[in-house]
């Protein structure tokens, strides 16, 4: 029901989750953000379709909240350019600016603190471009600054 109502507008599907008590998450996005008034025009969507008389539940439409981790390929294209935090399976963790996407993975361009070869005892700065495939990644995070 939700790819037929977002099959004809610039919107995506993040999440659906359906939680006992048969309370309905469903969670869009777009590349330009979401309003409210598409939220609501969603879930009235989805209350004519269901049939509460069949199962009673509760609907709730939403975007991610703006601490919520990536989930969609589509939330990171849409967050290219914008720094992140990088969890990686292993439990490595990286922040940096998101370069890129892929079909299958990320480019992070990170500041790394290495060894100076002229003193060993001294660190320095280097920009450094790191490349993840999405199946390697646990979380990833858009970092929010109030600058």
């Amino acid at each position: 029901m939700v790819a037929d109502f977002i099959r004809e507008k610039d919107l995506f599907l993040v999440e659906i989750s359906i939680k006992p008590g048969n309370q309905v998450s469903v969670l869009i996005d777009s590349p330009d953000g979401i309003s409210v008034e598409t939220c609501a025009e969603l879930s009235r969507f989805l209350n004519e379709k269901m049939d509460r008389d069949e199962e009673d539940y509760a609907l709730e439409v939403s975007s991610p909240g703006l601490g919520a981790p990536l989930k969609v390929l589509q939330q990171y294209q849409k967050n290219t350019g914008r720094e992140v935090e990088v969890l990686l399976n292993n439990g490595e963790k990286f922040k940096g600016k998101l370069l890129s996407v892929s079909g299958n993975g990320i480019a992070v361009e990170t500041v790394m603190k290495k060894a100076d070869p002229g003193n060993p005892k001294k660190k320095r700065r280097v920009v450094e471009e790191k490349s993840w495939l999405l199946d390697e990644i646990k979380t990833t995070k858009v970092i929010i600054s109030f600058k």
